[in-house]
């Protein structure tokens, strides 16, 4: 048996986004810098809490790697597109020594996207994210 994918005449898109800020509950994180991409156009809006990307079939995942007070400092964050929360939330919570579990999505838009990451509750005292907390944006155009 053989399968054909469907999008096997499409380029692959990977950007890797630093992330940053320490927001109350409701606040969104900050995409920092572009570490690195392969789009064709790079996402616009670094240095804020939005990012703006064209249409496209989209994978967002986010990884929050931080710094504790006390072991129940933690953050809990969640994908947010044009407005709507979408996908599996993220938790900084620690579990069998993992300090980061991902917020992820798949998204499809056939217009632009405005991006954000929202913290949706913080558990404790807010922790500190390290300069390896990362936004992971994979893209195939439409």
């Amino acid at each position: 048996m053989s399968y054909i994918a469907p999008f096997a005449n499409k380029r692959l898109q990977i950007a890797e986004i630093r992330l940053s800020g320490s927001p109350a509950a409701n606040g969104y994180f900050t995409f920092h810098s572009l570490i690195d991409d392969t789009f064709d156009t790079a996402p616009t809006g670094l240095n804020s809490a939005t990012l703006t990307l064209p249409a496209g079939n989209y994978i967002f995942r986010a990884f929050m790697d931080i710094t504790r007070s006390s072991t129940n400092d933690n953050y809990v964050f969640k994908w947010e597109a044009g407005g709507t929360l979408i996908g599996v939330e993220g938790r900084t919570a620690i579990a069998d020594n993992i300090r980061s579990d991902a917020a992820e999505v798949p998204h499809d838009s056939t217009s632009s996207i405005s991006l954000k990451l929202k913290c949706t509750s913080i558990e404790g005292s807010a922790p500190t994210l390290t300069s390896e907390s990362r936004a992971f944006i994979w893209r195939v155009s439409n």
